[in-house]
């Protein structure tokens, strides 16, 4: 077994955090141009916790460094700076109101057809022609997870499909 040497933190964690900063910084700006899979989101997210875990880490095996730091004027205004401007950007962005893409899709999934329909900005015979065409067994009173369920696939696959015809007819 390899020796981690004397100090794990200086050649573990420090080579991990500046991995976990670059991967967090590229799906970050992914998410904020909107230009993103879920895998990305779930990256992001769990990577993130991995650095927080890392950098907590190194925060405590250096916590003399860190507290020297903090003497200093112009340690405490970066922090206190950091501080106000994450509190005022998250205050600014924040919705309690938000409603998460899973959660739409998984209404909308419940829906029959004719109700669903104009979501997609088509009219009720319009979306039944669509997935008739496409080889999609379904009738108007059926919610697209009948429809999915009915075809081996799920509501949200349904509506994608849905979503995919309607922006390929305008």
């Amino acid at each position: 077994m390899a020796s981690l040497g004397s100090d794990p933190t200086g050649t573990i964690v420090k080579p991990a955090m500046v991995a976990l900063l670059v991967v967090s910084g590229v799906t970050g700006i992914m998410m904020l141009t909107h230009r993103y899979s879920d895998l990305v989101r779930f990256a992001h997210e769990w990577l993130s916790v991995v650095f927080i875990v890392a950098a907590l880490w190194l925060f405590v095996s250096n916590w003399r460094a860190v507290a020297r730091s903090f003497k200093r004027s112009a340690g405490r205004g970066a922090f206190g700076i950091a501080l106000v401007a994450s509190v005022a950007l998250t205050g600014m962005t924040g919705n309690a109101q938000h409603v998460s893409p899973t959660t739409v899709l998984q209404v909308l999934s419940n829906a029959p057809l004719e109700k669903a329909a104009p979501a997609f900005g088509l009219e009720p015979e319009t979306a039944l022609d669509m997935l008739l065409k496409t080889g999609i067994k379904a009738s108007l009173g059926d919610t697209l997870s009948t429809i999915g369920a009915r075809n081996g696939t799920n509501g949200a696959e349904i509506a994608s499909r849905l979503a995919e015809q309607a922006q390929a007819s305008e």
